[in-house]
């Protein structure tokens, strides 16, 4: 029997601007999956940590890992996987941070990032994001933004999971048509391939690299070329932060 599998591209690639400064990058992503006859479930997580925290990157750590461990762990049919049950996976995130920063008697804030998270399927598939970044598909509709970034008052402002008031800007999506591609990204690149003057992801740079995707051999690794292209002078002009990208790809006609 054939599994129908996820293929998988990202990388992390630290910002001009944190090494200039000497700081670590505080950008972090994962996933797992597990099989379920002929379907392979993938989930994915994304976190990019606050600059000003003291701790973000361990945060990021921290709650993309648990996330992911207590969706997979849940067993969840994705059918039942609705708004109340991605902020009980959230909720349960966040207390773990409380508990490591009471526990070392650190403020909770040095913990501060935001969270993307992706629960993908043949049949239905779930996105969730507290913060900015950003998810973007590819269906038989074309290529859509499905979240968008959160940005506050001032420039470079977000909220982050470690908010109070975090669930106010919960943003979750459920998609029940079939996914050829996704791309899950942090703020460090949403303003070279996200359009904010019409809220939309800039097909001139989607549009090709999906493509690609569904002619490519499963055996070739791709990720040397995309932690490349991150750290190419052309993105580097364009922004100093940290840079994450994930793209998850299907070969539904094969």
């Amino acid at each position: 029997m054939r599994i129908n599998v996820w293929h998988k591209l990202y990388s992390s690639v630290i910002g001009t601007s944190h090494l200039r400064k000497s700081i670590s990058c505080q950008d972090y992503c994962n996933y797992k999956t597990f099989n379920n006859g002929d379907e392979e479930f993938l989930i994915i997580g994304i976190s990019d940590g606050a600059g000003s925290a003291i701790h973000s990157k361990l945060g990021a750590i921290i709650a993309v890992e648990n996330i992911i461990s207590n969706i997979l762990s849940s067993k969840i049919d994705i059918s039942y996987f609705d708004v109340s049950y991605a902020k009980e996976m959230i909720g349960k995130t966040t207390q773990l941070l409380s508990n490591i920063a009471a526990e070392n008697r650190i403020n909770l804030k040095e913990f501060s990032c935001t969270l993307l998270v992706a629960f993908l399927s043949s049949k239905a598939s779930v996105f969730f994001q507290i913060g900015d970044g950003a998810w973007v598909i590819k269906t038989d509709e074309g290529t859509k933004a499905i979240t968008w970034p959160h940005i506050g008052e001032f420039a470079n402002e977000t909220v982050f999971i470690t908010s109070p008031d975090m669930f106010e800007y919960l943003q979750f999506i459920k998609v029940t048509e079939p996914i050829f591609a996704v791309a899950g990204f942090t703020d460090g690149l949403q303003s070279l391939i996200l359009d904010f003057s019409i809220k939309a992801p800039h097909k001139g740079f989607f549009e090709p690299i999906f493509n690609s995707f569904f002619n490519l051999s499963d055996d070739l690794n791709l990720t040397e070329n995309l932690r490349m292209f991150l750290n190419s002078e052309k993105v580097n002009n364009r922004t100093d932060d940290d840079k994450t990208i994930f793209f998850a790809w299907r070969d539904f006609n094969k």
